[in-house]
Protein backbone atom coordinates (compact mmCIF):
# COMPACT_ATOMS: atom_id res chain seq x y z
CA UNK A 1 0.00 0.00 0.00
CA UNK A 2 3.22 2.35 1.01
CA UNK A 3 4.30 1.98 -2.35
CA UNK A 4 1.37 2.52 -4.12
CA UNK A 5 1.22 5.77 -2.67
CA UNK A 6 4.62 6.60 -3.29
CA UNK A 7 4.67 6.10 -6.50
CA UNK A 8 1.03 8.22 -6.51
CA UNK A 9 2.98 11.08 -5.03
CA UNK A 10 5.94 10.92 -7.35
CA UNK A 11 3.57 10.95 -10.21
CA UNK A 12 1.81 13.74 -8.97
CA UNK A 13 4.97 16.06 -8.76
CA UNK A 14 6.30 14.93 -11.81
CA UNK A 15 3.15 15.95 -13.65
CA UNK A 16 2.63 19.27 -11.41
CA UNK A 17 6.16 20.54 -11.83
CA UNK A 18 5.63 23.54 -13.65
CA UNK A 19 3.26 24.42 -10.40
CA UNK A 20 6.14 23.74 -8.03
CA UNK A 21 8.47 26.46 -9.25
CA UNK A 22 9.56 29.32 -7.34
CA UNK A 23 7.36 32.10 -7.25
CA UNK A 24 8.04 35.52 -8.36
CA UNK A 25 9.40 36.89 -5.20
CA UNK A 26 12.46 34.51 -5.75
CA UNK A 27 12.84 35.10 -9.50
CA UNK A 28 11.47 38.36 -10.33
CA UNK A 29 12.88 41.45 -10.47
CA UNK A 30 13.64 43.01 -7.34
CA UNK A 31 12.06 46.90 -8.19
CA UNK A 32 9.52 45.62 -9.38
CA UNK A 33 6.03 46.78 -7.93
CA UNK A 34 4.38 43.15 -7.56
CA UNK A 35 7.74 41.63 -6.02
CA UNK A 36 7.68 44.59 -3.50
CA UNK A 37 3.90 43.42 -2.28
CA UNK A 38 4.52 39.77 -2.21
CA UNK A 39 7.94 40.47 0.01
CA UNK A 40 5.50 42.08 1.85
CA UNK A 41 2.69 39.93 2.20
CA UNK A 42 5.62 37.39 2.63
CA UNK A 43 6.64 39.02 6.30
CA UNK A 44 3.08 39.65 6.83
CA UNK A 45 2.37 35.93 6.90
CA UNK A 46 5.25 35.18 8.46
CA UNK A 47 4.39 38.09 12.07
CA UNK A 48 0.86 36.44 11.74
CA UNK A 49 1.98 32.81 12.71
CA UNK A 50 4.12 34.01 14.46
CA UNK A 51 2.58 35.48 17.13
CA UNK A 52 -0.34 32.82 16.96
CA UNK A 53 2.84 30.43 17.98
CA UNK A 54 3.46 32.59 20.69
CA UNK A 55 0.19 32.60 21.42
CA UNK A 56 -0.08 29.19 21.74
CA UNK A 57 3.13 28.44 23.40
CA UNK A 58 2.19 31.36 26.13
CA UNK A 59 -0.89 29.25 26.57
CA UNK A 60 0.42 26.30 27.44
CA UNK A 61 3.00 27.74 29.71
CA UNK A 62 -0.15 29.22 31.76
CA UNK A 63 -2.06 25.96 32.19
CA UNK A 64 1.25 24.25 33.11
CA UNK A 65 1.36 26.89 35.91
CA UNK A 66 -1.52 26.32 36.43
CA UNK A 67 -2.02 22.84 37.00
CA UNK A 68 1.40 23.01 39.18
CA UNK A 69 -0.39 25.34 41.62
CA UNK A 70 -3.37 23.27 41.76
CA UNK A 71 -1.11 20.54 42.67
CA UNK A 72 0.65 22.11 44.95
CA UNK A 73 -2.47 23.13 47.03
Amino acid sequence: MIKYCNRIIIGVFMIMNNYLLACATCYGAPDDPASKSLNYAIIVLLAFIGSVLLGLILSIFSIRNKTKAIISD
